[in-house]
C-alpha cells in the first residue's frame, strides 16, 4: 500500500493506493464508550466568502475502467445547498448513476425531506375510446393517451416490466351505452404470468339499457423483467352496442 501527496497549482490531495489486494483502505475508528456520534467523516465545503444557493458541498464517486481502459464515475453521492438564508437553511442529496452512457439522477431528496426517483417505473394512460365492443371476445383497451411514463416502458397499449419485482396496477374503466340483455360485463389485467378478472353481473340488475357505468380495480402481482401487462373488456351476450369512454385510464408502478 501506498500513500501519497500531491501537491501543485490549485491541486492538494492524498491518494491512498493498493495494488497487492482488495482489502480496506481507509478505517475510521473510534473507542470511545459515549453515546456521541464517532468516528464523523466530514466533506466541509468552507467558501472563502458567503455561501450561496446551489452550492455544491461535496461528492463522493465509484469509479471504474470501462473496456476502452477510461475512467468512469459509474455512481456518484453528492450534496448542495437549496436554501443557504441564514435560520431557514436547506439541503439537498443526489444519487446519480451512469445509465447508457449518460448521467442520470435516480434518487433526490429535497430541502423538506421529499424523495423523488425520477426514473422508477410509472405511468398513466387514458383511452382514446372504442365503440361497439365486440361480444364474447377479449378485447384488449386502446390506450392512447399518456399522461405520464417515467422509464418509457408503456407503449402500443402495453406495460412492459424493465426489471423483476412486485408491481401496483390501477384501473378505472367506463362503459357507455350498457345493455340489459348482456349476461355480465368483465375487466381483466393481462400479465405474463397470471390474467386477473373482475366480473360485474348486469343482467339481473339493470331494468333497462344504461347511459353509462363506471368500474374500478387494482391489482398487485409479481412481474419478470420483459414481462408484460395489458387491461381489456368482455361483454358476454346481448348485443354489441357498448362503447368505451375515453375517461377510461390505467396506471401502475414498481413498488419493490
Amino acid at each position: 500500500m501506498a500513500l501519497t501527496k500531491v501537491t501543485g497549482a490549485g491541486i492538494e490531495g492524498v491518494t491512498i493506493s493498493s495494488t497487492t489486494d482488495t482489502s480496506d483502505q481507509f478505517i475510521l475508528t473510534n473507542t470511545d464508550t459515549g453515546s456521541s456520534s464517532g468516528p464523523d467523516l466530514v466533506l466541509h465545503r468552507k467558501s472563502t466568502s458567503s455561501a450561496a444557493d446551489s452550492d455544491g458541498l461535496g461528492r463522493i464517486d465509484f469509479r471504474g475502467l470501462n473496456d476502452a481502459n477510461e475512467d468512469i464515475n459509474y455512481a456518484t453521492i453528492y450534496s448542495k445547498i437549496s436554501d443557504a438564508s441564514d435560520g431557514t437553511e436547506d439541503g439537498e442529496f443526489y444519487i446519480q448513476q451512469i445509465s447508457n452512457g449518460s448521467y442520470v439522477t435516480t434518487l433526490k431528496i429535497d430541502g423538506i425531506g421529499a424523495v423523488t426517483k425520477p426514473l422508477q417505473p410509472a405511468f398513466l394512460v387514458h383511452a382514446s375510446g372504442q365503440n361497439d365492443i365486440a361480444l364474447s371476445t377479449q378485447v384488449a383497451l386502446t390506450m392512447g393517451t399518456e399522461v405520464f411514463d417515467n422509464n418509457s416502458d408503456y407503449s402500443s397499449n402495453t406495460f412492459t416490466a424493465p426489471v423483476t419485482g412486485r408491481y401496483q396496477f390501477n384501473w378505472h374503466v367506463r362503459f357507455d351505452n350498457l345493455d340489459s340483455a348482456a349476461t355480465y360485463y368483465r375487466v381483466y389485467l393481462a400479465t405474463s404470468n397470471r390474467t386477473f378478472w373482475t366480473v360485474y353481473r348486469v343482467d339481473d340488475v339493470l331494468n333497462g339499457d344504461a347511459d353509462y357505468w363506471s368500474f374500478n380495480g387494482a391489482h398487485f402481482t409479481d412481474m419478470e423483467a420483459n414481462d408484460t401487462a395489458q387491461l381489456g373488456v368482455y361483454q358476454a351476450g346481448g348485443t354489441q352496442q357498448t362503447d368505451i369512454d375515453n375517461e377510461t385510464h390505467f396506471s401502475g408502478f414498481l413498488v419493490c
